[in-house]
């Protein structure tokens, strides 16, 4: 059986956790989705954008990974 997981943008990134629970996928609008791995259900979406009262960088690494 093929499942498959649909967002409405593009994604960047997929990660499973270390217990195989979630696969997140992080959105090219700087969104991370958690879905639920037996099911492929959307339990949260993150916002990651900065807001305006942010310091400002000149660049951003996001890599896949679950360490804090």
């Amino acid at each position: 059986e093929v499942r498959q997981i649909f967002t409405e943008e593009t994604a960047v990134m997929a990660n499973f956790d270390p217990f195989g629970k979630y696969v997140v996928v992080l959105l090219l609008s700087n969104t991370l989705e958690v879905f639920d791995v037996r099911t492929l259900e959307k339990i949260r979406s993150i916002s990651l954008a900065e807001s305006q009262s942010d310091v400002l960088t000149k660049g951003d690494r996001r890599l896949g990974d679950w360490s804090p």
